[in-house]
């Protein structure tokens, strides 16, 4: 399979304040091109992986990024690197814990094993390490652990993309 990936991201804000004489603005425009092109090493990936998927309220689960994940041509995916993730919460009510897998989790972005990221009810998170990537080391440290932190009986839906190097 051949990959090429660009990640952009924008932040714009304006803020506006009415003076005697004027209105003053402060604008903040910022954006970012991260640009992957098909192979492996700096700034290159290989493989990515989408899809969008529920847990049940206060399920979770366990994605292997070293053997369980298939593509969209129907190809099992063993990752050994992950340059670039996303993560959106669709859900307007619950949030959903990242991370903390409490064996063989993948937890290179954050730190220790115990650590977890929260991603609020209608939060979205990029994370990217374009050159090094984070590792994934197969039966070690390849689990992706996602939990619905549940505040209603309801199922809760995100969103996952991931690029990175098999």
């Amino acid at each position: 399979m051949q990959l090429t990936t660009k990640i952009k991201t924008t932040f714009q804000a304006t803020g506006t304040k009415a003076l005697d004489d004027r209105t003053a603005t402060d604008p903040i425009n910022l954006s970012r091109t991260t640009s992957l092109a098909n192979g492996t090493g700096a700034s290159k990936a290989n493989q990515s992986f989408h899809d969008q998927r529920s847990l049940a309220s206060g399920a979770n689960e366990e994605l292997d990024l070293a053997g369980s994940l298939v593509d969209a041509f129907g190809d099992t995916i063993t990752f050994t690197k992950i340059k670039a993730m996303r993560l959106v919460n669709q859900s307007l009510v619950d949030d959903f814990l990242i991370f903390g897998a409490a064996a063989n989790g993948f937890n290179t972005p954050i730190g220790a094993v115990a650590d977890k990221l929260r991603l609020k009810r209608g939060g979205l998170i990029i994370i990217e390490d374009p050159l090094d990537g984070y590792a994934v080391t197969t039966g070690t440290g390849d689990l992706l652990r996602i939990e619905h932190e549940a505040v209603t009986a309801a199922a809760a839906i995100y969103e996952l993309t991931l690029v990175g190097e098999v």
